[in-house]
C-alpha cells in the first residue's frame, strides 16, 4: 500500500508537471517552464503528503460520507491556501517585477481544484479500501465461527457412535475389546485434534477413517468389506478435516448396517485433468426402506460437510448424495484445488 501510494503521487504530480511545462513553453521562458512545474509538484507533494498524515491521524476514514465531505471540501481551500502563501512570494520575486493585487487570490482559486481533486480520491479510495478490510475481516470471523459451530455439531455427533460400538463390543466379546479401545483412542485424538485444523490431505485422514473401519468391522465381522481405489497423486489431495470419515460413517451408518447381509463399501479419489479432486463413497442399501432424508438426522452430517466445504474451497466445491439407483448409494465429493 505504501509503495502504490508513493507510485500515484510521482505519477498524479508528475503528469502536472508535464502539462504544465508543455503549455507553458512558448509563453514565457525556457527556464521558467521547467522550474516553475517542479518547485509547484515538489510543493505539492510535502503538502498532500502531511495532509494525508493529519487524515490518517483525525481519523477521517471512519466518519460517515456528510463529515467526510465538508471536511475535505475545507481541506482543498487551506490546503491552496498554503500552497498560495508559500509559492506566491517565490513568483514575486523570481519572475514577475510587478503583480496584480487579486494575482493571489486567483491563484487561490485555480490551486483549489487541483487539491479537491486530490483529496477526494485519496479519501474516497482510502475508505472504499477500508470498508473492504473491515467486510473481509468480517467475513473472516463469520466464516470462522460459522466452522467452529458446524464442527461443534460433527464431533460429537461420531464420538457417541464411536463410545456405541465399543460398549457393544465389550458385551459380544470382552476379550477383542482392549483393541477397539486402542482404536477408539486413535479416533479420539484425531477428532479432538480436528478443532485445530481446517484442512488434511486424503492420506491423513485415511489413517483415521481406516481405525474407524476396523473399529466398526469388530461390530460387523464379515458383513462389513471395504475396497479402496485411491490414485497415488490423491493422497495428497486437501478436503476438509473429517470429511471423509462423516461420508463413511453415514455409509455404514444409513446403509451396510441397515442390511443384514452386510455389503461392500467402496472410497475411490482421483484427480481431473483440470486438478479438481474427486471423491467417491459408495455403499449398498436396504432396497425398501424410507428416503434417507425421512430418518432422523440421517443427513446432518452431509448437510454440515457441504457448508464446511464450500466456506473452505468456494461455491465451486460440491458434495452430492446419488440414490437414483435402487439399493445402492453414492456420495461424490468435487474440490477445486490449487496449482
Amino acid at each position: 500500500m505504501h509503495r502504490r501510494y508513493w507510485a500515484c503521487q510521482l505519477a498524479g504530480w508528475g503528469l502536472y508537471v508535464i502539462v504544465t511545462t508543455l503549455g507553458a513553453w512558448r509563453a514565457v521562458s525556457h527556464l521558467r517552464a521547467v522550474v516553475e512545474p517542479i518547485g509547484a509538484a515538489a510543493l505539492g507533494i510535502a503538502l498532500t503528503h502531511r495532509y494525508r498524515a493529519f487524515v490518517r491521524a483525525r481519523g477521517w476514514r471512519d466518519l460517515d460520507t456528510r463529515a467526510l465531505a465538508w471536511r475535505v471540501v475545507a481541506a482543498s481551500f487551506a490546503l491552496a491556501a498554503i500552497f498560495v502563501a508559500v509559492v506566491w512570494p517565490i513568483e514575486v520575486v523570481c519572475f514577475d517585477a510587478t503583480v496584480a493585487v487579486l494575482g493571489p487570490v486567483i491563484a487561490w482559486i485555480r490551486w483549489t481544484p487541483l487539491f479537491f481533486v486530490w483529496s477526494a480520491i485519496y479519501v474516497g479510495l482510502a475508505v472504499l479500501l477500508d470498508r473492504r478490510v473491515l467486510r473481509e475481516r468480517h467475513a473472516h470471523a463469520l466464516r470462522t465461527a460459522e466452522l467452529a459451530a458446524l464442527k461443534a455439531q460433527l464431533n460429537p455427533h461420531f464420538l457417541f457412535n464411536a463410545l456405541n460400538s465399543v460398549r457393544a463390543l465389550i458385551a459380544l466379546d470382552p476379550s477383542r475389546a482392549q483393541d477397539a479401545v486402542t482404536q477408539l483412542a486413535h479416533t479420539l485424538r484425531y477428532a479432538l485434534g480436528a478443532t485445530r485444523e481446517e484442512v488434511v490431505t486424503i492420506e491423513h485422514e485415511l489413517a483415521m477413517v481406516d481405525d474407524y473401519l476396523e473399529l466398526e468391522a469388530l461390530r460387523f465381522g464379515a458383513r462389513l468389506r471395504v475396497e479402496r481405489e485411491i490414485a497415488p497423486l490423491a493422497r495428497q489431495g486437501r478436503i476438509p478435516v473429517l470429511l471423509l470419515q462423516t461420508l463413511v460413517e453415514n455409509a455404514v451408518k444409513h446403509g451396510i448396517a441397515r442390511l443384514p447381509e452386510g455389503g461392500t463399501l467402496r472410497m475411490a479419489a482421483h484427480f481431473e485433468p483440470d486438478r479438481t479432486l474427486v471423491v467417491d463413497v459408495e455403499n449398498p442399501r436396504p432396497e425398501a426402506s424410507p428416503a434417507d432424508d425421512e430418518v432422523p438426522g440421517a443427513r446432518l452430517g452431509l448437510v454440515n460437510a457441504l457448508e464446511r466445504l464450500q466456506l473452505l474451497f468456494g461455491a465451486g466445491a460440491t458434495l452430492a448424495l446419488d440414490l437414483t439407483d435402487t439399493g445402492h448409494a453414492r456420495s461424490r465429493v468435487r474440490i477445486p484445488q490449487a496449482s
